[in-house]
């Protein structure tokens, strides 16, 4: 009995390690995620273990090495860069387009369903207001604000998204 305690134990122990070191082994490390999305003397910031901050242009990335060259912001030393190994990197922030910006996007929408609510108003000759109370002349116009706003709102939400996303943002790559 205390050998099959003991052969269960061992093969749980022996699978979750032999798991954990295949979902370690598929998940690239933080240079290579960088190497990937961040071009070569494109301006980063390095926050550091420590979480002191070192702002410069990106240089290289070594994944033999598992390290990375910056010139440093106002290094004026022709030819001086530093190099900082990924134990010493806690996050590699850099600018990119490509975000969604939520706070961008919505204004434009908000707007575009305003303008266009406005426009419906004017195409239906004023203000929505139905005189003879049991007629449906006021029914139009409800139609054509609704009509319209929609239209805007949707033109609103289109240029809102191209505008997010041709912006810069801050992306972060997390290393520890």
């Amino acid at each position: 009995m205390i050998k099959l305690l003991v052969s269960v134990i061992s093969s749980i122990l022996f699978s979750t390690v032999w798991i954990s070191s295949i979902h370690a082994e598929s998940q690239p490390s933080c240079l290579e995620k960088a190497a990937q999305k961040i071009k070569p003397n494109s301006e980063i910031t390095l926050v550091k273990t420590d979480q002191s901050k070192i702002s410069g242009r990106l240089l290289s990335i070594d994944l033999e090495r598992l390290s990375l060259s910056l010139i440093q912001t106002g290094d004026t030393t022709a030819g001086s860069h530093s190099i900082y190994e990924i134990s010493d990197i806690a996050k590699i922030q850099y600018r990119a387009r490509g975000k969604m910006k939520p706070g961008v996007i919505l204004p434009f929408t908000i707007l575009g369903a305003v303008v266009g609510g406005a426009i419906g108003v004017i195409e239906s000759g004023g203000f929505c207001v139905d005189i003879n109370f049991g007629g449906n002349g006021g029914n139009n116009c409800y139609r054509n604000v609704g009509r319209y706003a929609g239209i805007g709102a949707l033109g609103g939400l289109v240029i809102g998204t191209v505008e997010s996303l041709s912006t810069k943002g801050t992306f972060t790559i997390k290393c520890r």
